[in-house]
């Protein structure tokens, strides 16, 4: 958990609270809704993809910073770094396509505020986080199934059939979450709920790219943000634009 001392966040916090009712994974970050953005395709994506790169980073989420060189919020990292990180999980996970990839990483960014979190900061809700901002009853699975050790030192009698209930404790829930928030687990926690949490026909089906497939990934078989936001759309397709430079 981080402490926020400076401006810039504490705006990005004021336009948290102004987003709508949180998803399964989600409180939502902020992102751009401009109408210029290109719509994707219809059925014609399959592409394969290495990943991002950093200057794919940038172009998709242009308020990044480039340096977090004196910045106050731990969880600040920079186009590269982020890159890095989500491109391990997408090879972790098996995702080899523009359109998977472009979905996950987006995601991620407009759940975290263009990775500026990685816990809830408002409502501040205990247990919350990781880069895909995972409520705590997908958080406590990701961290027993990567970071069992850590959590059985915090509780010794939690197993893999062990849900959120169990962990009533606030604090303790902050704890757990906490043994995933390293860089390599926290970035990894978008494509570990697509490939584990969702049916395999939407991680199919956003290979084409198309946003019948990218509506179905939000709606109630998977993520649970509603199919309509338009601004979760847009970020969609920035990052695909950006993907095909």
């Amino acid at each position: 958990m981080f402490l926020l001392h400076n401006y810039v966040t504490l705006v990005l916090i004021i336009v948290l609270a102004l987003q709508a009712t949180a998803a399964p994974c989600s409180p939502r970050g902020t992102t751009s809704t401009s109408s210029t953005l290109p719509t994707p395709t219809s059925g014609t994506g399959n592409g394969t993809q290495g990943g991002l790169t950093a200057a794919q980073v940038t172009a998709a989420l242009p308020s990044i910073p480039t340096s977090c060189n004196g910045s106050s919020n731990s969880a600040c990292r920079t186009p590269s770094q982020i890159a890095e990180f989500v491109n391990l999980s997408f090879k972790k996970f098996n995702f080899e396509t523009v359109g998977e990839q472009a979905a996950i990483f987006a995601l991620m960014a407009f759940e975290s505020g263009s990775f500026a979190f990685d816990v809830n900061v408002f409502p501040g809700r205990p247990g919350q986080g990781t880069r895909n901002m995972m409520m705590f009853y997908f958080v406590l699975p990701y961290a027993l199934e990567f970071n069992a050790t850590a959590v059985q030192a915090i509780r010794p009698d939690l197993t893999t059939s062990s849900t959120a209930t169990d962990i009533p404790d606030p604090n303790e829930r902050n704890q757990i979450r906490a043994t995933v928030l390293g860089d390599e687990l926290s970035f990894g926690s978008g494509a570990w709920f697509l490939r584990e949490k969702c049916p395999q026909s939407i991680a199919e089906g956003l290979q084409s790219e198309s946003e019948d497939a990218w509506n179905r990934y939000m709606g109630p078989e998977c993520v649970g943000a509603g199919s309509t936001d338009p601004a979760r759309l847009a970020l969609y397709r920035a990052t695909l634009e950006a993907m095909k430079k």
